[in-house]
Parts: structure tokens; sequence; C-alpha cells
């Protein structure tokens, strides 16, 4: 990346792991023991903050953008987004299909929510709407800013849930992407978890008969873009 594009980053980077840490410490006391009730387990903290972001320097070529719902049970315990296995059937996908490298330098992986549950449909059972929305409305606003700097192919994983629990956040990022150039690199996709991803893949391959990898991904994720965004 350029040297300006670096430093841009740098404050982003800074900017979102100091807003995680004010998370926890204004609202841990509240998620913490509703997390842990529902999860049954115990938890470092209830906002996640994405160490892989501390990896990516100068040099760093990032070729995408990805969004997904929120921290999973290994994302909480090594502090990692796309650790999982959802994740790691994403970085074979790109991998194998020779669209990036190396992973972990090339893609930014980035949350709707950045609250901790094991399971995305558990965030309805934490009942903080008001918490849930500020972070969203962030979320929104820092995903569009790292868009800003790197203009690369921004994906957002997983489609059920965009019109329930981040209701918020598809909202907010319609309305940045609106007026923006940038919305004609915004794709939606499934999630990698239980074979969605590739199921879509497949049935659109078959369908265009075509064996372009790039092709395919851009028809799923504009056809899918126009059912939940008006551009």
């Amino acid at each position: 990346m350029t040297e300006n594009q670096f430093k841009k980053f740098l404050e982003l980077r800074k900017e979102f792991k100091e807003k995680i840490n004010y998370w926890n410490e204004k609202y841990n006391e509240v998620l913490k023991e509703k997390i842990e009730h529902i999860e049954g387990y115990k938890i470092t903290n209830s906002f996640i903050y994405n160490e892989k972001l501390d990896v990516i320097t100068e040099e760093t070529n990032v070729k995408y953008i990805w969004i997904q719902d929120n921290p999973g049970y290994n994302e909480m315990l090594q502090s990692r987004y796309a650790v999982g296995a959802s994740g790691k059937a994403g970085q074979n996908f790109l991998e194998k299909s020779g669209l990036v490298n190396d992973f972990d330098k090339e893609v930014i992986v980035l949350n709707k929510e950045p609250v901790h549950t094991k399971v995305t449909a558990n965030l309805s059972k934490l009942k903080n709407n008001d918490i849930q929305k500020e972070s969203q409305i962030y979320m929104a606003d820092l995903i569009y800013k790292f868009h800003e700097i790197f203009e690369c192919d921004l994906w957002i994983l997983g489609l059920s849930n965009l019109n329930g629990i981040f209701k918020c956040f598809r909202e907010n990022i319609e309305i940045l992407y609106n007026k923006s150039s940038l919305h004609n690199k915004l794709y939606l996709y499934y999630h990698f978890s239980q074979g969605q991803f590739k199921k879509a893949y497949n049935s659109k391959e078959k369908e265009l008969n075509i064996n372009d990898t790039q092709k395919i991904l851009n028809n799923i994720g504009i056809e899918n873009r126009k059912k939940y965004f008006d551009f």
C-alpha cells in the first residue's frame, strides 16, 4: 500500500482498538454475565478486537475487506477474526482460487457487530438493543472508512439476519454507500459455514455455464446486493 494509505490505516486501526476497549470498560459488566449465562462458559471480554489487523504492514497488499456477522467462540478465545470453521473455509476458497496468496495479510476482516456470542442468533437474547445499535452504526461507519482507504472489493458475508439482528447495520451501510461510487465494489454472499457459500457458487457456475471464478463471484455478489440495497 502507499505511505498515505498506511498512515490512514494506522489511524483507523488505533481508533477501532480504542473503541473496543472503551466499550468493554463501559458495557462489559452489563453484557459479560448475560453472555456467559446464555452460552454456558466463561468469556474474556464482551467486545472482541481483531488482532489480525496488527500484522498488516506498509508492504501489505490489501485485496479484500470481509464483513462477517459477529465474533464466535474461537474468535473470542484468540482475539482474531475468521479463525473458526467458517473463516477457514473462506480462506481455503480464496487461496485455492488464486484470489489471494496470504489471507491474513491480504484480507481485512471486520464484523457487523463486535459483541461475542457463540451463535449469532443469541445476540437477540442479550436484549441490549441500544448497545447493539450503537456498535452497529459505528461498525458501518468504520467499514466504509476502511473501504475508502483501499477501494478494493468488499464482501458482506451472511444474508439471513440483514433484516433482523443486523437491520441497523444494513440501514447505515445503505446510507453511506448510496451516493458513493464504492457501492460498485460492494458484494453480498452467503456464509461459508455449512457449505452455504459453496452451494450458491456451484449453482451459479452451473447456471452461467462458465469456468471463471471472478465472473461467477461478481454475478452472485451483485445479484444479492440488489436484493438488500437500493443500488
